[in-house]
């Protein structure tokens, strides 16, 4: 009694930590099944957390079939179980079901709910007389929407800072999405709560720490937890999720850098009304070789109509510049100015810039000016910024007062942009000092942008060069080719020779001959490991009979080592692939041969492995082959593939010219090739359906290879094989910020 008096006693004041497994695990699995916004139903993963629950003792939710389907998953159909559970025993967990199936709508909060009133009483059962912690996270959201409450943002926050005490992990992550709604530089903060969110297995709190990561992700496993999320996202329908997959792969983070695949992810988030990916459609654009200026010309139109103020300055440059449509000076003007008004500070400095320069308009310094002055007294660092660029250029200042240029760098840096920071230490730095002083607002230059103050940390910190590595991946990150060649001999001495490679690839692209020149001894080496590296990062990979046509059709999917046929005899079977070796011949025509095992089990009752429960190929990466079977698990079937890479130095340049557009795989049923170009697979056999030819869509060349012997049916006439063809340079990075002060 005194034990039950205390409790009490404390639960007036504050949620408690969860100690019982059984319902933890419960909990976690109806928030994966029933309130998890942006993540896609799941049969599979959704019924094996109720399970883990089961199993651990709480037998509530041991028949979720009763709520859950193949197609998805009914609260309503819950509610006799948890209402009378939370009517008669006030049970916590059965409270919080019965908020969910009354309060939401697509798994969040709606007033559109089937009785909103309800749910916000089952809550507030479950977190002010339970003190149950996801009781009060949901509370939170009632408060936050204004849903069967008046809209209270101090008491949703007090409800979530409640639930995050308690250890409600779920109650973090509202957490912090609520700070950041509310100043944006809380980054730490949601960093910490939704890496949390993700190690607990909440698929959304790995989206979510990846979106922030991407500010100051560094090192290359960042950028690839980045663009494995990005993936993830797009492939769950999140259409901006989409857009920063498509700038990954524009600017080759995380990713091998493929502007077609970037232009086609840009072209499905804008169409789905995500005017930032329209603008950077926009841009790539410009990036291609040479650039295709009237397409993005009319793509910045299209995302200003649609919304997006940067577009309107973007296009109004172009206009006024004659730059893709007819030069329209007094056209142009008035988008720039439309950018401004819209309230985009860069659109208003590019107005300066035009008249700074006269470039478009006539020349007039006091106007630019009277702009600069504007954005600075906005509190916009970079306008402060470029008001001391300007007052430094420009002979207009000495008929009036004095600018003190310093003061504006200083005022450029404490309201938060990094050139402002460094354009400061960079002075002090040349002439001689390099103390802590000087070193920090390099740092924070750097972090903003500046490459100058990246590379002179880089030469600050060059003892040590760990240090000095992340400030040079910073610079090359900027498209410095000192940068990018610094990170390159870096994973040299380190003898990550694909890793150097990426960076020495990258700067000869440029156009840098230094680049070319450090990648030819190592480049087959470092791209041959780069393509068996990147062979199962991508999400999307589709492969298509007849293509571009009305009665195409889809006959398989990989996302990543997950693999889906649709058709022949391995349709519908539990399909698992892992890596199993790699040689690299060096002496004379150099080679690359990746070994791959493609094994598989066909889904009927004598099934071993179980339909959802595919072998996990990590795990049989190490371990021996006849550890692994055992003579009860024989799978049905298994291939060995053989992925050839060849390339003969009298061909033209390993550092240029290497890989070729075709690539092959050999098996003991035939050899079948793919064109990178075209991203087509031809083969000594035909595929099955009877298509001599097949085309894939967003997959790696080991993807494209294997689905593609696993599509083969060598009943049917193939197509004759051709010979490997040169391929083009990759196109060259070009820079279209005329803008002084980038």
């Amino acid at each position: 009694m005194l034990w039950t008096f205390i409790l009490l006693i404390f639960s007036a004041y504050a949620a408690w930590p969860d100690s019982f497994e059984h319902r933890i695990a419960a909990m976690n699995a109806l928030r994966y099944d029933l309130a998890m916004p942006g993540v896609p139903h799941d049969y599979a993963k959704v019924m094996s957390r109720y399970q883990v629950a089961c199993d651990k003792g709480y037998l509530d939710v041991c028949h979720p079939e009763v709520w859950v389907s193949e197609t998805g998953s009914d609260a309503s159909k819950a509610l006799g179980l948890f209402e009378r559970k939370c009517s008669k025993n006030k049970k916590p967990l059965a409270c919080v079901a019965v908020g969910i199936a009354y309060g939401m709508v697509d798994e969040a909060v709606s007033s559109s709910a089937s009785n909103p009133t309800k749910a916000f009483q089952a809550f507030t059962v479950a977190c002010e007389e339970k003190a149950y912690a996801p009781g009060c996270a949901y509370l939170g959201d009632m408060y936050r929407e204004g849903v069967a409450v008046a809209k209270d943002v101090s008491k949703a926050q007090a409800y979530y800072e409640e639930a995050c005490k308690a250890k409600d992990v779920w109650g973090c992550h509202r957490l912090a999405d609520l700070q950041l709604s509310m100043d944006a530089t809380q980054t730490d903060v949601g960093l910490r709560s939704y890496a949390q969110s993700c190690q607990s297995g909440f698929e959304i709190g790995c989206m979510a720490q990846a979106s922030l990561m991407i500010p100051k992700a560094k090192s290359n496993s960042e950028w690839a937890f980045i663009a494995e999320q990005m993936d993830i996202g797009c492939s769950y329908g999140q259409s901006d999720k989409c857009g920063s997959l498509a700038r990954l792969y524009h600017q080759g983070k995380g990713v091998q850098r493929s502007l077609p695949l970037a232009k086609a992810l840009y072209m499905s988030s804008c169409s789905k009304g995500v005017s930032e990916s329209c603008y950077q459609m926009g841009q790539l654009y410009l990036d291609m070789t040479p650039p295709m200026l009237s397409d993005a010309a009319k793509t910045f139109f299209d995302a200003c109509e649609g919304g997006h103020p940067l577009s309107c300055t973007r296009y109004g440059h172009m206009a006024m510049t004659g730059q893709g449509i007819e030069r329209n000076v007094e056209f142009g003007l008035r988008f720039m100015n439309q950018g401004c008004n819209a309230g985009s500070q860069e659109g208003c400095l590019a107005l300066v810039d035009a008249y700074a320069t006269g470039q478009g308009i006539a020349k007039d310094v006091l106007k630019a000016e009277q702009l600069a002055v504007q954005t600075c007294d906005a509190g916009f660092g970079k306008g402060c910024y470029v008001l001391a660029r300007l007052s430094e250029r420009s002979s207009s200042w000495e008929q009036g007062e004095p600018v003190d240029v310093t003061s504006l760098y200083g005022k450029a840096c404490s309201l938060g942009y990094g050139h402002g920071c460094s354009e400061v230490a960079l002075k002090e730095y040349s002439n001689g000092r390099a103390d802590e002083s000087v070193q920090s607002k390099l740092v924070i230059g750097c972090d903003g942008g500046d490459v100058r103050a990246c590379l002179a940390m880089g030469r600050i910190t060059a003892v040590d060069a760990e240090r000095a590595q992340g400030f040079h991946l910073s610079a090359c990150e900027l498209d410095s080719m000192d940068g990018c060649l610094a990170v390159g001999k870096y994973f040299v001495t380190n003898k990550q020779i694909d890793q150097a490679s990426t960076y020495f690839e990258r700067v000869c692209s440029m156009g840098d001959e230094r680049g070319c020149t450090a990648l030819e001894p190592i480049a087959f080496e470092g791209k041959f490991s780069g393509i068996v590296r990147s062979a199962f990062l991508s999400n999307l990979c589709q492969v298509w009979a007849r293509p571009d046509n009305a009665d195409y059709s889809l006959l398989a999917g990989a996302k990543g080592a997950t693999i889906d046929i649709h058709v022949g005899a391995q349709s519908g079977s539990t399909i698992n692939i892992w890596h199993q070796s790699t040689k690299i011949q060096l002496d004379g025509i150099q080679r690359g041969d990746s070994q791959w095992n493609v094994a598989g089990k066909y889904p009927d009752a004598n099934n071993v492995w179980g339909v959802d429960e595919p072998l996990d190929h990590t795990q049989v990466a190490e371990k021996k082959e006849d550890d692994v079977w055992g003579s009860e698990q024989m799978m049905d079937w298994n291939y060995t593939i053989q992925h050839v890479e060849e390339w003969d130095a009298s061909k033209g340049s390993i550092s240029r010219d290497f890989p070729g557009d075709l690539t092959k795989a050999i098996g003991d049923k035939t050899v079948i090739q793919y064109s990178r170009e075209s991203e087509r697979l031809i083969g000594q056999c035909g595929f099955v359906g009877g298509y001599p030819e097949l085309y894939t869509e967003h997959c790696s060349d080991v993807q494209s290879l294997l689905l593609g012997y696993l599509l083969t049916d060598c009943s049917v006439s193939g197509t004759p094989m051709v010979e490997p063809s040169s391929v083009q340079e990759a196109p060259k990075d070009s820079n279209n910020d005329d803008y002084f002060y980038y």
